[in-house]
Parts: structure tokens; sequence; C-alpha cells
């Protein structure tokens, strides 16, 4: 009996602090990353502002070969769905378009957890090539969402 009382003791002292530690944590996240191609600024935007082309450059896509994804609408009007038992379920909107400069994302995730996270994609023509800046930012949920800061971060 003794054990069990100073098991559960040691329990609720890891979840205790790490819900104080928690409080101290950043409560947001973004994450920039970029790229040179060798293409056009026309070819590039072309690709990335079709979710039909997602799959083929999204991080995530290569972790569950089974999924199901559905994609629908056009222009700045559509939408990309996935669920998975890997990755998950969720859904990426284009909220925004600047025609060959940027592309505005609404990312919504369903379960493993739920959350919402914004992304802009920004092209710009560079020495004759494309530069393609990715960004991610969102709000970290109190208390285990602050502590994903770094695996967003390594993730994309």
């Amino acid at each position: 009996m003794r054990y069990i009382k100073a098991i559960l003791i040691l329990i609720f002292t890891i979840i205790f602090f790490s819900l104080i530690v928690a409080i101290f944590m950043p409560n947001r996240y973004y994450v920039e990353r970029s790229i040179i191609i060798n293409k056009s600024v026309d070819s590039v935007f072309s690709f990335v502002s079709d979710l039909n082309n997602y799959i083929k450059w999204d991080p995530w896509s290569n972790q569950e070969i089974n999924k199901k994804i559905k994609i629908y609408g056009k222009g700045n009007v559509q939408a990309y769905e996935w669920d998975g038992d890997t990755i998950g379920k969720g859904k990426l909107e284009i909220t925004n378009i600047e025609f060959n400069k940027r592309i505005f994302y609404k990312l919504t995730f369903f379960e493993p957890w739920e959350n919402i996270a914004f992304n802009e994609i920004i092209v710009d023509r560079i020495n004759g090539k494309t530069q393609v800046v990715w960004k991610m930012y969102g709000h970290l949920s109190y208390p285990f969402g602050r502590f994903m800061k770094n695996k967003i971060e390594k993730m994309i």
C-alpha cells in the first residue's frame, strides 16, 4: 500500500509541475522555410496554388500511403481534406490569393488534437529564379500544446 501511495504522489507531482511549467512556455509558434527553384514565378505559383498538387510537395503526405483525401473547389476557393490513422484528420483551405505573389491558407486539425494554424506561401523572382517562402504560425493550447512547439518546428 505504501508503494501505491508513493507512486500516486509521484504522478501527481509530475502533473502538477508540468502544468506550472506550461504556464511559462510560449503560447504561439512561427516557422518559416524557404527554397530557390529554377523555374518561373508563373510556373511555381500555378503549381502551389492548386491544391490538386499539394500531395506532391507537402511534408506529411509520405507519412501515410493509405490516407483518404478529398480536394474540391477552384482558384481561391479550394479545400483539401485528409483522414488517416497516422496523420489524423484535418482540412486545408485557401483563404486568399494574391496572384503570382502570395497564398494564404487556414489549416484546421480535427484529430488527434483540435487546432487551427495559418500558412502563407510567398513567391518572388530572384536572379531569374523563384524564391518560395513557406510560413506557418498558430496558437499553442494550454497545457499540452505548449510542449509541442519544438516538434512542430522540426516537422515543417
